[in-house]
Parts: C-alpha cells; structure tokens; sequence
C-alpha cells in the first residue's frame, strides 16, 4: 500500500477551475497569526486561487495554487 502525506498535484485549466461549484473554490484571505513562522510563509497562501478537492482514496484536501495546485491560464 502507498502511503504519501502529500497529495499529488492537480492541473486543471481556468475555465475547469471555475466550472468547479463556487462553494469548493475560493481565494485564500484568512491571516493565520497564530502561525509561528506566518511571516515569512504568507505570501505562499494570501491571495492564492483555492479548492476543495475529493481525491477519492485520500479523502477531501484543501489545494492552494502554487502547492498541490496549478491552473493554466
């Protein structure tokens, strides 16, 4: 059995990313001042394109753009 804590990337075109319902994609605006090292680790979420994806086996992941991510514009 494969084990992998991190999902495998999911490329999808813009016009595929926003036929997703509304309700599983959004744009990340949540500060998390609660993070330690948030800093210097925001600009990898703060206005990154998001989606709630069901990856089957591996249950439902929240995908950022940039990490797990990629929409081709």
């Amino acid at each position: 059995m494969k084990t992998n804590s991190q999902p495998e990337v999911v490329k999808m075109t813009l016009a595929e990313y926003e036929a997703q319902p509304q309700s599983n994609r959004g744009v990340w605006t949540t500060e998390r001042t609660d993070l330690p090292n948030w800093a210097a680790e925001r600009h990898l979420y703060v206005g990154k394109r998001t989606l709630l994806w069901n990856s089957g086996a591996q249950g439902t992941a929240l995908l950022i753009e940039g990490l797990g991510l990629e929409i081709a514009e």
